[in-house]
């Protein structure tokens, strides 16, 4: 299975992507979410059941961080 980062949690990252990966729990997961709406961040982190310590508020963060998604 596919770990997926989502970068922004816009139309595409989160209403394209994150639906599509959500449908398709077999092919991939979200492991990591960054944007720098908070209410978007807690929104997603919610809907895709991740930790705090997964969730970012901006894309520079994430990336600085212990890689785990793919």
């Amino acid at each position: 299975m596919l770990k997926i980062a989502i970068i922004g949690l816009g139309a595409r990252g989160a209403e394209v992507y994150g639906k599509y990966i959500q449908t398709h729990p077999n092919e991939a997961q979200i492991v990591q979410i960054a944007d720098m709406d908070v209410r978007k961040r807690e929104k997603y982190q919610l809907a895709y059941g991740l930790l705090n310590q997964n969730v970012y508020s901006c894309g520079e963060a994430l990336l600085k961080d212990t890689k785990i998604a793919d």
